[in-house]
């Protein structure tokens, strides 16, 4: 049954991956400019190169998490596995929420940037973690996703609460709706 359990865990974990990369794709292609499309392009390509330059450091956030995950100790699963994760993945929910009503009312094209460079690297580190916890020895499956389902949970759960679409789009439903 366990096993069932985990195997769910992933599938979800993975969808939530699936889901950032729509994000992704839907703020890089959000615009009708092709040069501005050009340019969201190479911002996100820019978040994977700042993750990949920081895993040929040698600095890498998934191996950091799970070895204080093996210590066992409560202080550090609570920071590393609950506080630290769940407090990126709100950070970057407030950013990308903030930034996409921004967008629907200003167009503001530097947010856009840096939103998709900022949403692509935490893709990456997202599926670097999730893929270091699946290969992981251990019977410990659980506690290696907390940094994970953290993440993902306090991303669902500021997004779920705070995004509303913009008025037009309300209005054109609204209106849609009516006829």
């Amino acid at each position: 049954m366990a096993a069932v359990f985990n195997v769910l865990v992933y599938v979800v974990l993975v969808a939530c991956a699936l889901g950032m990369i729509a994000v992704a794709a839907r703020i890089v292609l959000i615009d009708d400019s092709r040069i501005e499309i050009v340019m969201r392009s190479l911002a996100a390509i820019g978040g994977l190169l700042t993750w990949a330059g920081s895993k040929a450091l040698g600095l890498s956030i998934p191996e950091l998490m799970l070895q204080s995950l093996s210590l066992s100790l409560p202080i550090s699963i609570g920071l590393i596995g609950v506080i630290f994760p769940a407090g990126a993945g709100f950070l970057i929910a407030w950013y990308v929420v903030r930034q996409l009503h921004a967008l629907e009312a200003t167009r503001d094209v530097i947010a856009a940037r840096v939103l998709a460079m900022i949403v692509a690297f935490a893709f990456f580190v997202y599926t670097d973690t999730l893929l270091a916890t699946f290969s992981a020895p251990g019977e410990r499956t659980l506690v290696n996703l907390l940094p994970n389902l953290t993440f993902t949970t306090a991303i669902l759960f500021y997004s779920v609460f705070k995004y509303r679409p913009g008025a037009k789009r309300l209005a054109g439903k609204a209106e849609a709706q009516t006829t």
